[in-house]
């Protein structure tokens, strides 16, 4: 009974809720503090400082057996884990307009939407591999004990690999003073303006800092309305992410769909699948024609009906039309969580005064989002 907490089946989703709070709530504060960060230091050593702090939290992951470990390093990777804010303000300054910009977002999407693809598949061949693999893998051996280890263990292999592609390969603008002029309006001029970075000059420029007006002057009403629809998509996607799983695995007669752990991936990697292609060919396809705000409006649209479907599936009798439903709505689904999210990040870099202010304003606009996430899991596993 690792933890107390083991085969108390009735409070599955409060404690799966509160692991995911427990990595959103320090993040409530720390993505302002790192985005902050970012434009002082520059984005490589915060992004340094996350990788590697997300590797030991990985690491202690796979060697947990009790609830309060694992509870301990997702609340450690929350307190390092504002690497997505750094990227976003990071693609906001290198890139000069909307349309790059949403080519930027688009790629920078799909890379996470091609590991969410592979991240399950391969989590399902590797977790519990004793009783997966009897004949490869002993009975009652090491593996047998920490089931989910190998998984685990990946991840932290490639927060190895992210930290040293990172050192080798990664460069941007180091300091404040840079991200203080204009943005660029041409690669050469982005080019210019990084090695401009470097000098002693912009060393000297680096040394000021930033004031509470400057804080205030970042947060108008248009990046207040941004980061405000950034937290809706938020609080629903938080929800789903939650509660989805726990309604696959749910026996039938319990109101579940009642899939093993192997195939609730599926549907998962579908919804993956979905949003890669959004976020790979909507900046030319959806963004530019429709623009950030209808974009947004038509995938918070699809949302509801979508969710609805879902949860009716379980009254379909099991088997391959029940499979097709739900692969649908979670295409569907995977749609329109890219939509709204591309569009917002969008509207969120692009309401920015100043280029100088993107780490601090995509700080805020995530840790509101992360705020919003803090509280979801544990509603969402209450109400389950």
């Amino acid at each position: 009974d690792p933890g107390g907490v083991a085969g108390v089946d009735d409070q599955i989703g409060y404690y799966a809720g509160l692991l995911g709070s427990c990595f959103y709530a320090p993040l409530f504060v720390m993505n302002i503090a790192w985005g902050l960060a970012s434009d002082r230091v520059g984005r490589k050593p915060v992004l340094l400082l996350g990788v590697l702090v997300g590797g030991c939290a990985s690491l202690m992951l796979s060697l947990s057996s009790h609830f309060w470990v694992p509870f301990a390093a997702r609340l450690l990777a929350g307190l390092f884990g504002a690497n997505s804010t750094v990227t976003k303000g990071h693609l906001g300054a290198l890139m000069p307009d909307e349309v790059e910009r949403s080519w930027a977002y688009g790629i920078y999407g799909s890379v996470y939407g091609i590991m969410g693809i592979v991240g399950p598949l391969l989590g399902s061949l590797l977790t519990d591999p004793a009783r997966r693999y009897p004949g490869a893998v002993a009975a009652d051996g090491f593996l047998a004990h920490h089931p989910f280890f190998l998984p685990i263990i990946t991840t932290t292999a490639l927060h190895v690999a992210g930290f040293v592609l990172i050192t080798r390969r990664f460069e941007g603008p180091k300091l404040a003073s840079a991200l203080a002029r204009p943005p660029p309006t041409s690669p050469q001029a982005t080019l210019r303006a990084i090695r401009e970075d470097h000098s002693p000059a912009g060393a000297r420029a680096s040394r000021g800092g930033l004031s509470w007006a400057t804080v205030r002057a970042a947060l108008t009403p248009a990046v207040l309305r941004a980061i405000g629809l950034y937290c809706s998509i938020a609080l629903v996607n938080m929800l789903w992410t939650i509660i989805l799983p726990l309604y696959f695995s749910t026996a039938a007669v319990d109101g579940g769909l009642g899939l093993r752990a192997s195939q609730a991936s599926l549907p998962l990697a579908a919804l993956m699948a979905a949003k890669f292609l959004v976020q790979f060919f909507g900046s030319v396809h959806i963004v530019a024609p429709l623009g950030s705000r209808a974009t947004f409006i038509v995938g918070m649209l699809l949302v509801g009906p979508v969710l609805l479907a879902l949860g009716l599936l379980h009254t379909l009798p099991a088997g391959a039309g029940r499979w097709l439903a739900l692969l649908s709505c979670m295409m569907l689904l995977g749609v329109a969580e890219a939509m709204c999210y591309l569009s917002v990040i969008l509207q969120i870099t692009m309401s920015v005064p100043s280029a100088s202010q993107l780490g601090l304003v995509h700080g805020i606009a995530t840790s509101a989002a992360a705020m919003v996430r803090t509280i979801a899991p544990a509603a969402g596993g209450a109400m389950w």
